[in-house]
């Protein structure tokens, strides 16, 4: 790999780091009911980020399927994609999946 393709390869890591993807983190069911409550609050109030980092960690479908829409509107796919495989919505996967592929199929038809 040339210098110039490592250094490509480095500015497409995201800036803010790479989402969790281990298992969600055990807790008692009132303090992830409490957490997501908080979450929904920050994502009402357009604190995207913080409500992210909670809906990953108690691993919260309906948000993690919200971050899916809402990365998907800001045509970032991969991070939409990542977001409904964690929400096992296989529809949605399975939808930017097919365009993703035609995408692909354009390119080596160019």
């Amino acid at each position: 790999m040339s210098k110039d393709e490592r250094e490509k390869a480095i500015s497409m890591l995201p800036k803010d780091g790479f989402i969790r993807v281990g298992k969600p983190v055990e807790m008692a069911s009132r303090d992830r009911v409490l957490l997501i409550r908080k979450a929904n609050e920050m994502w009402q109030a357009g604190d995207i980020t913080a409500a992210e980092r909670i809906f990953v960690t108690v691993n919260y479908v309906d948000g993690l399927t919200r971050l899916g829409d809402y990365y998907y509107s800001k045509q970032d796919f991969i991070k939409a994609l990542t977001y409904f495989k964690l929400a096992k919505d296989e529809q949605r996967v399975e939808a930017i999946t097919l365009q993703m592929v035609q995408v692909i199929q354009q390119w080596l038809q160019e």
